[in-house]
């Protein structure tokens, strides 16, 4: 039973580059961000105990500034319950706060670490929400409306989350909802919707000019990145265990690697004793890694490990591994050809920015806004 009702709205994707933006939270793209790097070097899947290292992202090697005075949270009791007028309609505390969850939620899908609830992200998520309002009163006085049938198809699909009318009313109440604000704000969202699809996207080009432009630009991103596909045995061990409990870990694993050596199979020993409980049933299977993404002792063995050969021991923070690599990938550069669709997706999500934030800037010119915030 689901205790959350997430509304979409459009442009999420415009939002969080705003948000970005405006929140000093950007984060330079890799290869893979920037649509430039095949499947085959997306990260191994993460599991509860996979040798996973945590990064600052801060450049060692950059000079310091004079420290800014970061600026203060917003508390939601400090945020009017009335945040803005469009036209005589009101955008609640309430909107914006949901809103919020949603942009934040965007900026995670783009690796964005959630930027602190300041007023400057807050206005930024009001505009979007204006924004809304001002395409769904346009479209409406154009009677270009999502259909009703499918803003009742929407309806039915989020109250079938919910056992019962009564869970589905109280979630909604929650939120600050009931189901007429509801099916009005599923109406916006669709319209708005379909406004980008019928009178955005399809005015959207990217020539071969832009995107070999973007490409040589960027050769530093047009990368494969060296790569190892490995499997792995854990032993987990207490950070705080004794000297003796972790002799026993290791003496273990030391037993697990002669039977191995001895012929016995990886995936079966894996399953049998491996304590990492994401990879284990997979028989050791961390698929695809790249440097960085692992503690430093692991990616040590990891890449200087020969294919097929077990390695030692290795001690992490999360107790002793065994591992053994399948597959070794050397770095190499992605060719333009392989490149250009995602480049050109990548150019297409810039230019539909600009130009939906050219349109609201046109209705807003026209139209009365209050805000409050």
């Amino acid at each position: 039973m689901s205790s959350f009702i997430r509304i979409p709205r459009i442009p999420a994707a415009a939002v969080a580059a705003a948000l970005i933006v405006a929140c000093g939270c950007a984060k330079e793209p890799a290869a893979g961000d920037n649509g430039a790097a095949p499947a085959a070097a997306t990260a191994a899947p993460e599991t509860a105990a996979a040798p996973v290292a945590a990064t600052n992202g801060q450049d060692a090697g950059a000079p310091s500034a004079a420290p800014q005075a970061p600026e203060p949270v917003l508390a939601d009791s400090e945020i009017p319950e009335i945040v803005a007028r469009v036209e005589g309609e009101e955008i609640t505390r309430a909107d914006l706060l949901a809103r919020a969850g949603e942009a934040r939620g965007a900026l995670a899908q783009r690796g964005v670490p959630p930027p602190p609830s300041t007023r400057t992200f807050y206005r930024k998520v009001l505009d979007d929400l204006i924004g809304n309002a001002l395409v769904f009163r346009q479209q409406k006085a154009a009677g270009k409306e999502a259909p009703a049938a499918d803003v009742a198809a929407q309806m039915a699909a989020l109250r079938s989350q919910f056992e019962s009318d009564a869970d589905f009313d109280k979630a909604l109440a929650e939120r600050g909802f009931d189901r007429p604000r509801l099916e009005r704000e599923i109406a916006e969202s669709l319209t708005v919707q379909k406004w980008v699809a019928e009178s955005i996207l399809p005015t959207l080009q990217v020539t071969e000019a832009e995107a070999r432009e973007f490409y040589t630009a960027n050769q530093e991103r047009m990368v494969n990145p060296e790569r190892v596909r490995a499997r792995h045995i854990l032993l987990t061990v207490d950070p705080e265990g004794t000297a003796e409990q972790k002799q026993a870990a290791r003496t273990k694993l030391e037993e697990l690697r002669a039977k191995l050596a001895g012929g016995a199979d990886f995936a079966t020993v894996a399953r049998e004793s491996s304590q990492d409980p994401g990879s284990a049933p997979r028989g050791g299977e961390l698929g695809w890694i790249v440097r960085g993404q692992t503690v430093p002792a692991f990616e040590a063995a990891a890449f200087a490990a020969e294919v097929g050969k077990l390695s030692e021991v290795v001690e992490t923070r999360f107790g002793f591994h065994l591992l053994e690599v399948q597959e070794k990938v050397a770095q190499s550069t992605v060719p333009f050809e392989q490149a250009r669709p995602r480049i050109e997706e990548l150019l297409k999500q810039r230019k539909m920015e600009q130009v939906v934030g050219e349109k609201l800037n046109e209705l807003g010119s026209k139209a009365k806004v209050e805000i409050l915030l």
